[in-house]
């Protein structure tokens, strides 16, 4: 039972976290990206013919498999789209400001979504594992359990050993972007789906390294599918459940930034996407108008997992319920290695 005192607080603390550089932004006067969206934001030509193509795969493979409950392309642009953008002014601020006050970043401002500076891409690997030699790909325990990007494909094993707490506070020790700089990221999209919001951030991104984690194989398949027409040099689909994939080495606590835009309870996405990411990193979930309760009831669990909530804000975009919002949490200190706990779970029995 929530404490009258405990919902106060986080209901000032959703009032006191409006980031005004976000509700004020005014209209791009370069042209809308594909459609009607909620807000308007300045993006080069080719951004805007890959998100195009990347809404007309969808709503086509939606025909045929279960991707998104909407249907309407201008829905589409406004609900998943306009969504997923509107993610990125606080994730680029939480981690730009945070990461500053600890001296691991210069001081450079996030960058606007019409910025035109990308810098080199990795090659895009198909399903396998980010943080890893390129040239190790090819190895067989390297892509043991995961399907490999000739069409074979396995199931993810089980992992039967147990991480380490000191293996796992080494990891989470390295610096905060590839380049240590603000744009070279490292983000994973845990239960992506349709692609959302990790195949837009890729695409508004291209600086950004994506890892888009998703259970089911069929909608794997959508997402290389998307990854391949559109050109993106710069996303990795790993094919397996959170609670699988982030106890294994090279996912667990590799990650600068976690977002879940997937439909559960905070909970649930706090022991799901904490793993995966680094000490002095963020987790970020994507949630609707009023989170207060589900936030305080989540607290302790944010806690245990090794995470401290820094804030709930508001973000430039809204639904029938009104303005939604984003949780931010930083990552500041190892997650216990019994976490998470085997798949099915955390869904089950809630921290």
């Amino acid at each position: 039972m929530l404490t009258r005192n405990l919902v106060s607080t986080i209901t000032e603390a959703v009032k006191s976290n409006v980031l005004p550089e976000t509700n004020k932004q005014q209209p791009a006067e370069s042209p809308q990206a594909c459609g009607t969206i909620s807000a308007e934001w300045k993006l080069s030509e080719e951004k805007v013919q890959q998100i195009d193509m990347f809404v007309d795969l969808l709503l086509d493979w939606n025909q045929r498999m279960n991707l998104t409950a909407v249907t309407e392309r201008d829905a589409v642009m406004d609900r998943h789209i306009g969504d997923s953008l509107a993610l990125l002014p606080v994730i680029e601020r939480a981690l730009s400001e945070h990461a500053i006050n600890q001296g691991r970043l210069t001081s450079a401002k996030p960058q606007p979504l019409s910025s035109s500076t990308e810098s080199t891409l990795l090659p895009n690997v198909g399903p396998l594992l980010l943080n890893v030699d390129p040239l190790e790909a090819s190895s067989l325990e390297f892509t043991k359990g995961f399907s490999l990007a000739n069409g074979r494909t396995k199931q993810p094993v089980k992992q039967k050993q147990q991480l380490k707490a000191d293996s796992e506070k080494g990891a989470e020790e390295a610096p905060a972007g590839v380049a240590g700089g603000v744009n070279r990221l490292r983000v994973v999209d845990v239960g992506t789906g349709a692609g959302l919001p990790g195949l837009v951030f890729a695409i508004v991104r291209p600086e950004w390294d994506l890892i888009l984690v998703e259970s089911l194989r069929k909608r794997c398949n959508f997402l290389e599918h998307v990854v391949k027409e559109a050109g993106l040099k710069n996303v990795t689909v790993v094919w397996g459940r959170a609670e699988d994939t982030a106890r294994l080495p090279n996912m667990r606590a590799s990650a600068d930034v976690a977002v879940a835009r997937a439909v559960a309870d905070l909970r649930v996405l706090a022991e799901l996407c904490i793993p995966y990411v680094r000490k002095g990193g963020l987790f970020v979930a994507a949630k609707g108008p009023n989170p207060e309760e589900e936030v305080a009831a989540a607290a302790g669990a944010i806690g245990v997992l090794g995470g401290k909530l820094l804030g709930v804000e508001r973000v430039a975009s809204t639904g029938p319920g009104g303005q939604r919002t984003a949780v931010v949490c930083l990552k500041e200190k190892a997650t216990p290695a019994k976490y998470p706990r085997r798949a099915g779970v955390p869904t089950k029995s809630p921290l």
